[in-house]
């Protein structure tokens, strides 16, 4: 059964499909926290965060429209791809800080 028919449905999510529904808000929120403290150029954190929106935006998509196997994998590359964009600046905003 799809996450969202279930959730729908009233029956109980377990822990990791409420992770999955969820996304990973607080982790934008923590690495664009990161980097302005890092004081990394602001284009850079504004560039980041619409890339993720708009791979979030992709990826819930995928979620509902993917029906074949094969499919899915090209739903798993979207998912990981916005979390590598978000430990980019984590890297990045790491690197920055310990170079002050």
């Amino acid at each position: 059964m799809r996450l969202a028919n279930k959730a729908g449905s009233g029956k109980k999510l377990t822990p990791v499909e409420g992770k999955i529904l969820r996304g990973q808000a607080p982790l934008l929120g923590i690495t664009m926290i990161v980097g302005t403290y890092a004081d990394l150029p602001s284009h850079t954190l504004n560039r980041t965060a619409a890339f993720y929106l708009v791979g979030r935006m992709l990826f819930n998509w995928l979620y509902l429209s993917t029906t074949t196997h094969w499919k899915s994998f090209f739903r798993t590359a979207v998912f990981n791809i916005n979390l590598i964009a978000l430990f980019r600046i984590l890297v990045l905003a790491t690197i920055k800080i310990n170079q002050k």
